[in-house]
């Protein structure tokens, strides 16, 4: 007889032994929950008594002792704190303001309230950052005095806070110090959704509040003090509040920019160790004038650096560094700089020689670089002639036959739908489809542009630059298609600023999205739309700049030069000629030519 036993075989082992471990880490997990949570319960109820606490304090001050410390009002509370409560560790940020309410006046306004300190606004945040999850929570309430506010001689100081398009900037950080008074102020806030921050019942002082409006990522503009050996009379000087009065001061920032330096030869070799600035023409004061920016810089050994924290404005660029010239820069000088942007910049270099003379030809009516532009230079046993480089294309004429695949520099084009071209050679317009009714929208494709190597471009642009309002908010707009090859083959896809078919370049001078660097071949498209019948948008001239190789578009130069006094002359077919004079000792020296067309 044969007893059998009973057990498990090792599939029903690993099977329960998975049971097991799933049904252990769920409890883990809810375990884990539970005591997250119980810890974020834990630290607000801390952060709730510690807030209590801190305005059960303030109740229990006399009303002229509810203010910080080194604030408006002034007070006796500290501003900032660290607690540490239940092993926890707190920080209190205590906000005090006067408030002027509207209902018997205020100050400076109709009826003009002389003691505009009606009550006062108090806020507390508590927040505890070393915390698994941040806790943060905030509390506030009105504080009133016993009795009516009395006249106290006090004035009022509004700041605001305004971007490069004067449209108000909310939460800009504003520092507000002064240290003649007794005791001293030294404020932080914020400003408002309005972009305005204000402080009532300010104590007189001339010339003393100090103040400076900022934000993360943006410029900064501030007060200075008159008279300092540095700048003796600025153009904002810290504010004077008098009494009774409103002192109101706009402060402008904005985005900061990036500059992408390289510095290279005009065959495309980097160079590197090369030193230079930047420098604005903001000023901040004047008499003598005292410039706001001036920005170094140093390329490294490959020839390359970032400039960031660019305040806008516009910059010229010159070389601090021995060894070497300036014999370009792309894009010109001087460059303008908008908030917020990129901005890639190439110098172009060459051994110092030893003096040198760079000229710069643009077109008046466009502002572009000129290419093919002819610059003489005459004087201390010179004579000497140079064709600026390559620097833009420009298509004024459309009246010719369509059809074309490439530009001959005439009045071709390649396909046109509903735009009238020959009424008045040299410009586009709608069709007109009578009775002095335009129609609705048309378009037109350009010839292919061949620029003979591949190209960098830059900037899109036609004239003229405004149209009629009634005809919409866009009624110009065009695409670009770039390609490296020109043949049957070829296939144009036409693309906005944002590298799709579904945006459009609908400013003049816009910079062409650098998908297209590295082509090429170019073709535009233009599109007209109006939304008022009886107006048509017109174009006389498209242009656009690019630069092939390494050459700068519309500059020149002449090295080797000696001391001496030199003639320098600008002419190109079509346009009116210009001829300046200089003299150089022992410097380079630049000059910028701004061609009307004849």
């Amino acid at each position: 007889m044969h007893q059998k036993h009973a057990g498990l075989t090792l599939i029903e082992t690993l099977v329960a032994t998975a049971f097991f471990l799933v049904f252990s880490v769920a409890i883990y997990q809810l375990y884990a929950q539970v005591v997250t949570v119980s810890n974020n319960i834990r630290t607000r109820t801390a952060a709730t008594q510690l807030a209590n606490e801190q305005f059960e304090l303030i109740r229990n001050l006399q009303y002229y002792d509810v203010g910080t410390v080194g604030g408006i009002p002034s007070g006796v509370i500290d501003p900032d704190q660290t607690i540490t409560r239940n092993g926890i560790t707190f920080t209190i940020e205590t906000t005090i303001r006067n408030i002027d309410h509207p209902e018997d006046g205020t100050l400076g306004g109709s009826p003009n309230d002389l003691s505009p300190a009606d009550n006062k606004f108090v806020e507390v945040t508590i927040a505890c950052e070393s915390c698994k999850d941040a806790v943060s929570v905030t509390y506030a309430s009105w504080i009133a005095p016993k009795s009516l506010e009395t006249e106290n001689g006090n004035g009022a100081l509004v700041i605001r806070a305004i971007d490069a398009n004067g449209q108000p900037i909310a939460g800009a950080d504003v520092l507000i110090e002064n240290d003649t008074l007794a005791p001293p102020v030294d404020i932080t806030d914020v400003t408002d959704a309005t972009g305005v921050l204000t402080l009532v019942d300010a104590p007189p002082a001339t010339e003393s509040y100090q103040v400076t409006v900022t934000k993360d990522g943006y410029s900064t503009e501030q007060t200075y003090t008159p008279g300092a050996v540095e700048n003796p009379n600025p153009s904002k000087p810290h504010l004077t509040v008098s009494e009774n009065a409103v002192t109101q001061a706009t402060f402008t920032i904005d985005e900061t920019s990036t500059f992408s330096i390289d510095s290279i030869t005009d065959t495309c070799t980097p160079v590197g160790s090369v030193a230079g600035t930047f420098t604005g023409t903001k000023l901040i004061g004047t008499t003598p004038d005292v410039l706001k920016q001036v920005y170094s810089f140093s390329t490294n050994a490959s020839g390359t650096t970032t400039l960031s924290n660019i305040e806008w404005d516009t910059y010229t660029a010159a070389f601090t560094s021995a060894g070497y010239d300036l014999i370009g820069i792309n894009p010109l000088q001087p460059i303008t700089v908008p908030p917020g942007t990129v901005q890639d910049i190439s110098l172009i270099v060459q051994p110092t020689n030893p003096q040198t003379i760079l000229a710069a030809v643009t077109d008046a009516a466009t502002g572009l670089p000129l290419a093919g532009a002819t610059v003489a230079l005459s004087g201390s046993g010179v004579d000497e002639t140079k064709i600026t480089n390559i620097g833009s294309v420009t298509q004024t004429d459309w009246s010719g036959s369509g059809g074309a695949q490439t530009y001959n520099g005439s009045d071709n084009y390649a396909t046109a739908s509903s735009v009238e071209r020959t009424a008045t050679p040299g410009q586009v317009t709608l069709i007109d489809v009578g009775g002095g009714n335009y129609t609705a929208s048309g378009d037109l494709t350009s010839a292919t542009f061949d620029l003979g190597a591949a190209a960098t471009f830059y900037q899109l642009s036609w004239l003229p630059t405004s149209q009629p309002p009634s005809a919409g908010a866009a009624p110009v707009r065009f695409q670009i298609a770039t390609s490296a090859t020109n043949d049957v083959d070829t296939i144009w896809s036409f693309l906005g600023p944002d590298d799709t078919d579904a945006t459009y370049y609908t400013t003049p001078l816009e910079d062409i999205a650098a998908i297209h660097d590295g082509k090429r071949y170019l073709r535009y498209k233009l599109f007209l739309s109006t939304e008022n019948a009886s107006v048509t948008p017109t174009v006389t001239d498209i242009s656009f700049t690019y630069t092939s190789g390494c050459l700068p578009p519309g500059q020149t130069n002449f090295s080797g030069l000696s001391d001496g006094l030199y003639t320098v002359a600008a002419s190109k077919d079509g346009y009116a000629t210009d001829e300046k004079t200089i003299t150089i000792s022992g410097t380079d020296a630049s000059l910028s030519f701004s061609l009307p067309p004849s």
